[in-house]
């Protein structure tokens, strides 16, 4: 990638999202309802404090979106195209993957 600040933007993501697996691996349903203090926790849980955290996600998302429409610095380039569309499948897979027990790797499917 030739844009080292980006780069090193999505790298700065990239980590944090692996470190926030690692840290919230094993969570369950009744986790969710855990009282959290932090100051954007939606209802003071930490439920709460990922919903939030996913919201301000799509918003940041949709802000770049906006000012890349107003910048006209779109994603038109093919090749920027599928790279962006990789990262979203690769993303996709891995949340396919939360939850599944290490036993499940190995079975064969019906």
């Amino acid at each position: 990638m030739n844009n080292p600040e980006v780069q090193k933007l999505i790298e700065q993501l990239q980590n944090q999202l692996s470190c926030t697996l690692q840290v919230l691996d094993g969570l369950t349903e009744k986790d969710l309802s855990l009282q959290d203090s932090h100051g954007c926790a939606v209802g003071q849980t930490l439920g709460g404090l990922i919903a939030h955290n996913i919201e301000h996600d799509r918003m940041h998302a949709g802000q770049i979106a906006t000012k890349r429409w107003e910048l006209g610095a779109m994603q038109g380039d093919p090749a920027q195209r599928m790279l962006a569309e990789l990262v979203r499948e690769r993303a996709l897979l891995v949340s396919t993957l939360i939850g599944l027990p290490d036993s499940a790797l190995d079975q064969q499917p019906a």
